[in-house]
């Protein structure tokens, strides 16, 4: 695991964070509460081991403030452990109320010390496996959407032609209706012409015969 040690005593930081090298862990070390929410930004860790007493920030405001950070970037909860001289129910519950998850003293024997890390080493396997869940729900909406934006802007292109084509299916039925008025029109007058050529034609012979007579 990445483990955040904030602790303002910087021999007693080195001789905790040699223990947590030991066991297996990546350490990162803030001398107080200012520096640790900084650098819990930065470095985002699986762990927290967060001193309480400290000059500038202490431990409790400094956990309030990656509570806050979280929150505000909808990040995985983090656990947050507290270390203290004094180990006591009321500071306990003093660190739980501030934010905290736990209290170990800072002489915690060393198979305890492990037991806690080892139990903290499965919190932060489930808590990466649903961060990793969170972005492919997060790659699977942003997929989707894409999909439903491509599904509307078919759907505009469709719509649009089918427009075109109304427009078009209506200027085709007027042009065959005018095509049967000409036709119809054609029809008629062959049906006149015919007559009144016959008519003009014999014309010439029916004066003739009126001369005659």
């Amino acid at each position: 695991m990445k483990i955040l040690l904030v602790d303002d005593s910087r021999s007693a930081a080195a001789v905790f964070a040699m223990r947590l090298g030991a066991i297996g862990h990546d350490v990162v070390v803030a001398e107080n509460g200012a520096v640790a929410v900084e650098k819990f930004r930065a470095e985002a860790p699986d762990l927290v081991l967060m001193d309480i007493e400290m000059p500038v920030m202490n431990g409790f405001e400094a956990t309030n403030r990656i509570r806050q950070f979280e929150t505000s970037q909808q990040w995985a909860w983090t656990p947050i452990i507290f270390l203290t001289a004094v180990d006591t129910p009321e500071n306990f519950v003093t660190s739980v109320d501030a934010g905290g998850d736990d209290l170990i003293p800072k002489n915690v024997p060393e198979p305890v010390l492990r037991a806690k890390l080892k139990a903290m080493a499965r919190v932060a396997g489930l808590r990466h496996e649903l961060i990793a869940a969170n972005r492919q729900m997060q790659d699977d909406i942003r997929a989707r959407r894409a999909a439903e934006a491509e599904l509307s802007r078919r759907c505009t292109e469709l719509t649009e032609l089918n427009e075109t084509l109304s427009k078009m299916q209506a200027q085709l039925i007027q042009t065959e209706k005018l095509a049967s008025i000409g036709q119809l029109a054609a029809g008629v007058a062959h049906e006149i012409n015919t007559p009144i050529g016959f008519v003009l034609s014999n014309l010439g012979t029916l004066a003739d015969y009126l001369a005659t007579l």
